[in-house]
């Protein structure tokens, strides 16, 4: 029996002189392990104390030990059959599985695995150096939401400032109103007064002033005029009638006829006749 600890995660065996995992960090718990021998005849591992194979259910504790036979004479080089080739490429194989199995149980042990504490350490020391940099991005987050919250406390008492504010200039509007109502009702109240003590006279007729009389003017002359300010073109000698077209200033139009402060007006370039004002025209010339 030797004592030797165990890993309770993935059940990896180490020495007594390690603590925890390489694998996975996790502590180590002290189990007891049998020591083991190799039966004889089947070459399985069983119990050193064992008297008989658990396998084979041979007796192991009265069979002597092998003896290798030891030859003088060397051997005649035989060359080997193709039978004799499988079964020494099957141990080889087997050999290999067997010297490879031993070496994932050293590793697994420790024995073979004696710098993997370094790596531990590294292992740990990223894991701190990780959990540090969470750590202050923590408080960085939580020290911006502080201040968040106190910017909120602040817009509140801001605002609670403002509605009392508003409140109060609220109630001094009502307040003039019903001083200003007040003033307003006191002039009707006199007039009211006066009314009845004084007695009613009739309105007296307002004359109003006789209307000017519009001067009128001469029919124009038909020929050529020249538009003294652009000018719309109506379809009737009316203002409020439909225009028919627009007319820049300067431009040159042939009058036909004039209908009081209208002059009717007739293109040679195809354009729908019409009527425009008087005034924003110039006469020029005669028309040929």
């Amino acid at each position: 029996m030797f004592a030797m600890k165990q890993c309770p995660e993935c059940s990896a065996q180490y020495d007594d002189e390690r603590n925890f995992c390489t694998k996975d960090g996790r502590s180590l718990h002290k189990v007891s392990a049998v020591s083991s021998r190799l039966c004889p005849h089947c070459a399985n591992s069983i119990a050193e104390d064992a008297a008989h194979c658990p396998y084979c259910k041979a007796e192991v504790d009265t069979v002597p030990s092998p003896e290798w036979l030891i030859r003088d004479e060397r051997p005649r080089e035989t060359k080997p059959s193709r039978r004799e080739k499988t079964t020494m490429s099957k141990i080889m194989l087997i050999a290999g599985i067997v010297l490879c199995v031993i070496a994932a149980a050293l590793l697994g042990t420790g024995i073979l695995g004696r710098d993997e504490s370094g790596d531990t350490r590294r292992l740990l020391a990223e894991k701190v150096k990780e959990l540090q940099v969470k750590e202050e991005h923590v408080k960085a987050v939580e020290a911006e939401l502080a201040k968040v919250r106190q910017e909120a406390a602040e817009s509140v008492k801001e605002t609670e400032a403002l509605k009392a504010r508003l409140e109060e200039s609220r109630k001094e509007q009502a307040a003039a109103g019903q001083r200003l109502s007040g003033g307003n009702r006191e002039p009707d109240r006199r007039s009211a007064r006066q009314a009845q003590v004084e007695p009613r006279s009739e309105p007296r007729p307002v004359e109003r002033p006789p209307a000017p009389s519009r001067p009128v003017r001469r029919p124009a002359e038909p020929g050529v005029y020249e538009t003294t300010r652009a000018t719309e073109v109506h379809e009737q000698p009316v203002g409020s009638s439909r225009v028919v077209s627009r007319i820049g200033k300067g431009t040159r139009i042939n009058v036909v006829r004039s209908d009081g402060d209208w002059l009717e007006v007739v293109s040679r370039r195809g354009n729908p006749p019409g009527f425009i004002l008087r005034d924003d025209t110039m006469y020029v010339a005669t028309s040929n």
